[in-house]
């Protein structure tokens, strides 16, 4: 309250000696006035909005500490922690993890639960991806999960975390499979009992019979 007083006794004083002074000097004064006021507000509105966002951030952590935590201790990190082979190279144990995600990219998107992947595979709406394989999410869990995704997924937890491929093809490293390579002329093996040959493609037959010592 000090500085508002400060403030408004200061604008008086501008407003009082405005009426002594050169025009050009009371548009200057005028100026700054309009500054300290708007200094004034952006304290208030910071000292105001910090309180509530810190509240907000609060409450995202207690709901995932008595929710989400649980949940996914007891549903997912069988499959999906540090501590396993996690399936899909996908790890639910850590902020990053949800983030980064497995080979099909990442598993939230924080404000968002509709266009999170773990959402989608925890209420069975894919086909081809339903976690966990042992069963549903009951309504209740999965209502949770999507309020602390639509909090912005605040989450304490932190790791380190090896790359990622994600799926995809490698064209240059497809096109150098052997079913992919263009045909190429082979050169005819030579081979012992050459009567025995009617065709090339039978000397290729009889080269490899003849190395394991057998006979046409």
């Amino acid at each position: 309250m000090d500085i508002f007083y400060l403030r408004k006794d200061a604008l008086q004083e501008v407003s009082v000696s405005a009426g002594r002074c050169p025009v050009a000097w009371q548009g200057r004064m005028i100026d700054v006035g309009h500054q300290m006021l708007r200094r004034l507000f952006l304290c208030w509105a910071t000292l105001t909005l910090l309180p509530i966002l810190s509240g907000q951030e609060s409450a995202g952590l207690e709901h995932f500490e008595r929710y989400i935590r649980p949940l996914l201790a007891e549903k997912c990190y069988a499959c999906h922690s540090s501590g396993t082979m996690a399936m899909g190279e996908f790890r639910l144990d850590s902020k990053e993890a949800l983030l980064q995600g497995g080979t099909r990219g990442p598993a939230i998107a924080p404000g968002d639960p509709s266009s999170s992947l773990l959402v989608k595979a925890v209420s069975y709406a894919s086909i081809d991806l339903k976690m966990p394989p042992a069963g549903r999410l009951s309504d209740h869990e999965i209502a949770n999960l999507e309020a602390w995704i639509r909090m912005g997924a605040p989450d304490p937890r932190s790791a380190t975390l090896p790359e990622v491929e994600q799926d995809g093809i490698d064209l240059a490293e497809g096109r150098d499979f052997w079913s992919f390579r263009p045909v190429a002329e082979q050169p005819l093996p030579e081979v012992l009992n050459t009567s025995w040959v009617r065709k090339d493609v039978d000397r290729f037959i009889l080269a490899r019979l003849e190395a394991e010592g057998l006979n046409a």
